[in-house]
């Protein structure tokens, strides 16, 4: 049987990238992200991919995504929780709360549902061998063991 894996934030840049590799490696991917037109063009590239539109910064959206995802690949084998993104340059004076806000909701809120809605917290997860990758203090890695930073 291949690998089920579910990808956030993966219309383009690394998240596309890392969703070709395990679909050319036979796997059934889901893939959600907030540029419906760049996942239309992701369907048409990889055939079989499935998609859905999902603002990582919203919880609701988050819930359906993931009940989707699980649903549409019966299970789910590998989380690749890729979602993030900079925000503003600007100084602390010069940043706006509700940029602010946004880039916390999708780089330190958002990882939680999505694991949650996956089968559970991470420890949870790893016992069940359920590997997920994603970024912690810019490294790229499976998490699937213990390790303690």
């Amino acid at each position: 049987m291949s690998q089920r894996v579910l990808v956030t934030a993966a219309a383009s840049g690394i998240g596309r990238e890392i969703a070709r590799a395990f679909y050319q490696g036979g796997a059934a991917v889901f893939v959600c992200d907030v540029d419906t037109s760049a996942l239309s063009e992701l369907e048409r590239e990889l055939p079989g991919v499935r998609t859905a539109t999902c603002d990582v910064g919203n919880r609701a959206d988050i819930e359906r995504m993931m009940v989707a995802g699980v649903a549409a690949l019966g299970g789910l084998d590998v989380l690749v929780n890729n979602a993030g993104i900079a925000g503003p340059t600007a100084t602390v004076e010069q940043y706006d709360p509700a940029a602010w806000d946004t880039v916390m909701r999708v780089n330190l809120t958002a990882p939680s549902p999505v694991h949650q809605g996956a089968g559970g917290p991470p420890r949870r997860r790893r016992a069940r061998g359920l590997p997920g990758v994603g970024q912690r203090e810019g490294d790229l890695r499976a998490d699937t063991t213990d390790r303690q930073r």
